[in-house]
């Protein structure tokens, strides 16, 4: 068998422009693939405006003017509209809002009552995964107890069982020892740490 020798010409021809048909797509593969310069334009950085600390300050407190900005209160309404009023105040038009669903703890009451008819708001914290911190609707009895850091030293000796205790806020995890000794609730304070008293 032989074969015609236009037929292999033919052949090879078509084997070489598939060969560069196959360069030619590495080639420009690699090409477009390849890393190009990027360049980043900032805005000159003016310490005087940018860390200006009266005005870090005045946001803060815009922030933490509501008794709460948890999800789906008016705090957090009041949150959202100050920061994009903010991005607005610096140029910023293209302000996007998405909303979630979520679920959200509901704080009907919970207080604080002495015998003597004193009386404090408290605010529970955020539930442990879907255990909502909730009493009986009688509320929790017992003798308010202050043990501060709930170190050792503070509660050596103390009567917890069937206590109340108040404990100061930055505890960490001392307040996990004190629950083994039967209190009933667990206030934590933060005046004391913003009074330094």
């Amino acid at each position: 068998m032989t074969a015609s020798k236009g037929g292999i010409v033919s052949k090879m021809r078509w084997f070489a422009a598939s060969i560069a048909v196959i360069a030619l797509t590495v080639f420009t593969a690699a090409w477009m693939g390849s890393p190009r310069p990027f360049e980043v334009v900032t805005q000159e950085f003016d310490q005087s405006k940018d860390l200006d600390l009266a005005q870090i300050e005045g946001h803060i407190k815009a922030l933490a003017s509501a008794p709460s900005r948890i999800s789906g209160s008016p705090g957090a309404r009041h949150a959202a509209e100050y920061l994009a009023g903010q991005l607005r105040g610096l140029g910023v038009d293209a302000i996007e809002e998405q909303t979630f669903e979520v679920a959200v703890p509901v704080v009907e009451e919970a207080s604080l009552t002495s015998d003597a008819g004193l009386r404090l708001e408290l605010h529970p914290l955020w539930p442990n995964l879907a255990r909502t911190s909730q009493t009986a609707p009688d509320g929790v009895s017992g003798v308010l107890l202050d043990v501060g850091s709930a170190s050792e030293e503070r509660i050596a000796g103390q009567p917890i069982r069937d206590s109340i205790l108040l404990m100061d806020w930055d505890v960490e995890e001392n307040w996990l020892g004190v629950m083994e000794f039967g209190c009933k609730a667990i206030v934590f304070s933060g005046d004391r740490i913003a009074s330094g008293a």
